[in-house]
Parts: C-alpha cells; sequence; structure tokens
C-alpha cells in the first residue's frame, strides 16, 4: 500500500533510516528525490495504487520530497510507525498528490474513490452470531478532514477542511467532528498538496513528558534526528553538556530502551478502523543499563531533565547532574566518551557574547580530552561560524553539515570528528610543550 510520512524537511533521510529499522526492511534501500519522483505516486489516476509485498521487498524504494518520504507499507505496518517511531510527524496511507494554485483548482484536481467512506450493511449470517434476528445492523463509517499549511496562501487551513469536506459530503459520506472513522488529511506545502487517511490523529511531534519545559527546548522529533545523525547506539557512550530540559538525552534514552515515546498515551486515529497489538511492540522494551548522560550548569534545568525523563519512563536510563562546561573533562574518564550532541546557547542580541563564545570553546576543550578517537561531536545552531576557530583550535574538523528548516527558521547541523595529525604536527606540539 502507498504510503507516506510528514517530516521536518532536511531530515527526511532520518525517517528513511527509521522506517528501515522498524520494519525490518533492507538498509541498502534505492531513494529517489523530488526530480526522481516514482511515478506509481503520480500516473493518470493519481489515485492510491496497491504494489505486492515481493515488489517491495525486491525493490523497496523511498522517495523523498520536501519534508515528506514515500514508501511501501501495510496498515498494521503504518500502526508500527506511528506507534513506535520518533522522527515523524504523521504517518498516512496516501490518496493523491496534487500541485496546484488555487483552492478551487484543488477541489476540482481531486479523484480519490471515497467509496470506502460509505455506509456498510452487515449480512444475515453476522447478524445472527450476534443475536439479533430479525434486525439489520448498519456499521456507519464517518470522516473528518484535518489540514495543515506550509507557505504563504490567500486560504486558511479552516477554509481547507471546510471546502474539501463538503466535497467529499457530497460523495454520500457521513462528517463527524469527534472520533470519525477516518481522518482525511491534507498537507499542503506551497503549491503541492498531499492527501492521505491519517493513522494518527494529532501530531505526534509532541511529546507527553515535556512538563517541565525550558526556552531552549527543542521538538522530540528533532532531539531523536540529531542523536540518529550522530550514529548513537544502545553500546555507545552519550553526552549532551547543555541539556536543558533534557530533550536530547531522553529521546536517546527511549531510542535506546526500545521504548515508544507514546507508551503511556495509546490514543491513535487509526483504532477507529482497525485493531492492533500493542503488546507485541512493548514486549521489544529493554531494562539494560545505558551510558546515557545530561549536564547543565542551571541547576533548576537538570531537576526539569530529571523530571521529565520519570515522566518519560526512561529515568533510570539517564544520569543527569549540575556541571559547568569546563569542567566536563573531570567528570568524565579520558576517552570514554563515544558521541556528544546538543543544542548549545546561542549567540543573539541579549546574550553574552563572551560567556557563550568561551562556553563554545569549553565544550571542545573537554571533548578534546573525554572523547574517544573516533568520537563524534555534533551541534546543532543558529551560528554554525562561531564554532569555526574553537574546533580548529582543539583540532576538529567538520565532516557532514547540513540545514534543517523549522518553522520559518533555518538552523544548522555540524557533525565534527577529530583531525588525524600528521608526525610533523606531533614534533611541533612536543616542542612548544
Amino acid at each position: 500500500m502507498k504510503s507516506f510520512c510528514i517530516t521536518t524537511p532536511g531530515l527526511e533521510d532520518v525517517s528513511v533510516k527509521e522506517i528501515e529499522e522498524l520494519l525490518n526492511l533492507k538498509t541498502n534501500s534505492k531513494i529517489k528525490l523530488k526530480e526522481e519522483r516514482n511515478k506509481d505516486i503520480d500516473k493518470k489516476s493519481k489515485t492510491q495504487k496497491n504494489i505486492s509485498k515481493k515488489e517491495i521487498q525486491k525493490e523497496n524504494t523511498f522517495t523523498i520530497e520536501k519534508g515528506i518520504v514515500f514508501f511501501d507499507a501495510s496498515p498494521l505496518e503504518l500502526c508500527t510507525l506511528t506507534y513506535g517511531g520518533q522522527s515523524f510527524l504523521r504517518v498516512l496511507s496516501f490518496l493523491q498528490r496534487i500541485e496546484f494554485t488555487s483552492l478551487p483548482e484543488l477541489v476540482q484536481k481531486i479523484e480519490i474513490d471515497f467509496s470506502f467512506l460509505k455506509e456498510k450493511t452487515e449480512n444475515k449470517e453476522e447478524i445472527d452470531n450476534k443475536e439479533k434476528k430479525g434486525s439489520v445492523e448498519r456499521i456507519e463509517k464517518t470522516f473528518v478532514v484535518r489540514a495543515e499549511r506550509i507557505g504563504i496562501h490567500p486560504f486558511s487551513s479552516q477554509d481547507i477542511e471546510k471546502t474539501v469536506g463538503e466535497y467529499i459530503a457530497k460523495t454520500g459520506a457521513k462528517v463527524l467532528l469527534e472520533k470519525p472513522t477516518y481522518t482525511i488529511f491534507v498537507h499542503v506545502n506551497d503549491t503541492v498538496a498531499y492527501i492521505g487517511i491519517d493513522y494518527c490523529g494529532i501530531d505526534i511531534s509532541k511529546r507527553e513528558y515535556k512538563v517541565f519545559p525550558h526556552i531552549m527546548s527543542l521538538k522530540g522529533t528533532i532531539a531523536y534526528s540529531l542523536v540518529s545523525l550522530a550514529d548513537f547506539s544502545r553500546k555507545k557512550t552519550f553526552l549532551d553538556p547543555f541539556c536543558g530540559s533534557g530533550t536530547i538525552v531522553i529521546e536517546a534514552a527511549l531510542f535506546a530502551k526500545q521504548l515508544s515515546p507514546r507508551f503511556y498515551k495509546k490514543e491513535f486515529a487509526f483504532l477507529q478502523f482497525m485493531d492492533f497489538d500493542f503488546e507485541k511492540i512493548d514486549k521489544k522494551m529493554r531494562d539494560e543499563s545505558f551510558s546515557i548522560f545530561g549536564t547543565d550548569y542551571s541547576a533548576p534545568s537538570v531537576k526539569a531533565a530529571e523530571k521529565n525523563a520519570k515522566i518519560a519512563g526512561v529515568h533510570t536510563a539517564i544520569k543527569c547532574s549540575r556541571t559547568e562546561v569546563e569542567w566536563v573533562d573531570t567528570k568524565f574518564d579520558k576517552n570514554s566518551i563515544d558521541c556528544i550532541v546538543t543544542n548549545p546557547p546561542a549567540l543573539t542580541k541579549l546574550a553574552d557574547k563572551k560567556a557563550v563564545e568561551k562556553a563554545y570553546r569549553d565544550l571542545f576543550y573537554g571533548a578534546n580530552f573525554s572523547l574517544k578517537k573516533n568520537g563524534t561531536i555534533l551541534i546543532l545552531t543558529r551560528n554554525p561560524d562561531a564554532f569555526t576557530a574553537c574546533s580548529k583550535e582543539f583540532n576538529f574538523i567538520i565532516t557532514h553539515t547540513r540545514t534543517i528548516q523549522i518553522g520559518s527558521e533555518e538552523l544548522t547541523i555540524l557533525l565534527f570528528h577529530r583531525q588525524e595529525q600528521s608526525s610533523d604536527d606531533k614534533k611541533k606540539k612536543v616542542i612548544e610543550t
């Protein structure tokens, strides 16, 4: 079944990797970018096309557009992604992709067969089994339209919901605003609309554990993506030296424990039209110990991180402490950390520039001592140029950089590795000391 997920623009490959992991797919998947978009998605009818399981296993092709990943999955697999995923905003079965310039044109181009929304009648045998002889029980299917927009448009998301909802209602389907059988979701990105059946019912980037927030707090999906890009695994030692309210270390712990971010709140749109065995996923949860550390200079932030971790169910997997970044080298043994992932203080107009720049330098000073030889530092920042001098001073080089879009704001991800020193450089250092 053709499906798609909505994710953060710039982090589509993270979602591809997570889909492969959660569905146990082959890791050598073919990925097509926008210009190579899979023709199956937008053929003459532009309606949903089923692809056989055999073909999925053979090709395992993902198609990426801005903030969208197309793939093939069964309904049960979509439930698995909805429940277990950490990088997705929404998970949907695909109905249609439409390029348009106005709202009337969007509706005019809809070519979806909505007959699946019409009511069904149980047969006599089913009625007899339920001891309802002599009557006919009608099972009524209902729908609601939900929408979201990215970009500037002369219409609102509510206008899309109303207009598309009225179009579908004309086919004989019944609207129900609360707990409908199906949620038809319309995701509009500039001049392209993606329509599908929403398996989530909510934006699953929101985390229930974020009860004690921090001014620099990230969305759970962004935090998880940073963890994934740092190539963290459950056997590695992990540190966030600016942990704030703990989102990054909590997402790392959820991944390590194989614990769903929605373990304590199993409320999804797909439960209105199908059953799902949550226990099958929950029993994969790991109870072993992990080396996941969060430090921060602020005692209230550390307390907030500990409380949020307890709400998330991962407090036993994380060790948080109040530690200034300049003292990280005294907190950890030499060459003991595999990856440092962090969202450090930003150089804003109101920030103390000298203090922030010192914190950046202290970060690399501590990493130079505590990080393993092949260890990595991954930083999310609004000020990528501010890390150039201090990273070079301690012999770290940027091996990967990318820009991601969060709302209207663009942030940069920087991945650092140690630079291999030549024998001449080593001799020079010895002479200098």
